[in-house]
């Protein structure tokens, strides 16, 4: 399961249906939403859940089959919801790697290897998205965990690289919700400039 550092405390109902479900089902879980957020949007609305209900045919584990339809349901929340129509529109990438030099705050040059779940690029911003499927996400920018803000701020200042005329923006989608969580510009800043090279906060 994704990490909720920072994020106290975990609600009794929470914390009973996360003990009900089986070990590995949050991470397979994860995994099963960042591929259909992959594959679903190339598709016509139309064909998104059938196909979803196809794919978990062939990818959903027998010992989770009870998960099946609320696995459905959350999936259908996301690509419905007409706030998150640009991030799943046509001119959106999906999974998109990410490799290069980056110079952290104390002027040491930090190789970075990494994956964007979703990139928009628009003529006027560009809009990074991570997906985290944690059970119960914060309600505020200031829970978000430092692992999240770190990852986020790194792929920001190397996008800032690559487009130096426009504005970089960065958002978490919290699938369980759903909800688009932008982090303000000065936040990411903050990080960045706490950082050390091995991605610690100093």
């Amino acid at each position: 399961m994704e990490e909720k550092q920072g994020i106290e405390p975990i609600p009794a109902l929470a914390r009973l249906q996360a003990g009900r479900q089986p070990q590995s089902w949050p991470l397979e879980r994860g995994r099963l939403i960042h591929r259909l957020l992959e594959l679903l949007p190339d598709l016509n609305r139309e064909d998104r859940l059938p196909a979803a209900d196809n794919y978990l045919n062939q990818a959903l584990k027998p010992e989770f089959s009870a998960f099946r339809n609320h696995l459905l349901n959350e999936i259908d929340d996301i690509l419905s919801n007409s706030d998150f129509e640009p991030l799943f529109a046509g001119s959106a990438l999906a999974e998109v790697p990410l490799v290069g030099t980056i110079r952290a705050a104390n002027g040491t040059e930090v190789e970075i290897s990494g994956q964007i779940d979703r990139l928009l690029v628009e003529d006027n911003r560009v809009v990074i998205v991570d997906y985290k499927t944690n059970f119960n996400p914060p309600d505020r920018v200031e829970e978000i965990p430092l692992e999240y803000r770190a990852q986020l701020c790194v792929y920001r200042e190397m996008l800032k690289q690559i487009y130096p005329e426009t504005v970089v923006s960065a958002c978490l989608l919290w699938t369980s919700k759903p909800e688009l969580m932008e982090i303000p510009a000065h936040i990411l800043d903050e990080t960045f400039a706490g950082l050390r090279p091995d991605g610690t906060s100093a």
